[in-house]
């Protein structure tokens, strides 16, 4: 029992040291640039977009459908994506919320709750931007609002 408190005693101390160190190494910082140049290319080509309309099965660069339009702006910067939602939502690598960064792609459900139905590509400073549906064009829209925040998935990286 004597041996069996030196451990606890220690691994306390070891599981403490290494929470504290991770915290500082997480820590999100305004100066730290991002991960590519072509996750800011794929945000900028997104944007370019804004206005265009929606068609079922549309790929660009004239009209997208949801998935197309992800599909378009990857492939158009040289970047392998899938075309089909849930291969999109499976692709990459997956991103905390707090570590986004412009061309990252985000999941939202639409009306079946946790369930991917809807890409968007972020664009930075809580935007994104995504074939919306046959009434609405591709359109900019502020991730942090609560229809939104409430019914984020998942995010992935591609790049």
């Amino acid at each position: 029992t004597e041996e069996t408190s030196e451990v606890t005693e220690v691994t306390e101390e070891v599981t403490e040291e290494t929470t504290e160190a991770t915290e500082e190494t997480t820590a999100p910082t305004e100066t730290a640039p991002p991960p590519s140049n072509k996750g800011e290319a794929v945000a900028a080509l997104a944007r370019a977009q804004i206005r265009k309309p929606y068609l079922l099965g549309g790929n660009g660069p004239e009209a997208f459908d949801t998935t197309g339009f992800i599909y378009y702006c990857f492939r158009e910067n040289g970047i392998s994506a899938p075309r089909r939602l849930s291969d999109q939502a499976n692709y990459g690598v997956e991103v905390a919320l707090e570590d986004l960064q412009p061309g990252d792609v985000m999941f939202f459900w639409t009306s079946n709750p946790g369930e991917v139905e809807y890409p968007a590509i972020y664009v930075g400073n809580g935007m994104i931007v995504a074939a919306r549906n046959q009434e609405h064009p591709v359109t900019e829209m502020n991730s942090t609002y609560d229809y939104y925040a409430q019914r984020f998935v998942t995010a992935r990286r591609y790049y």
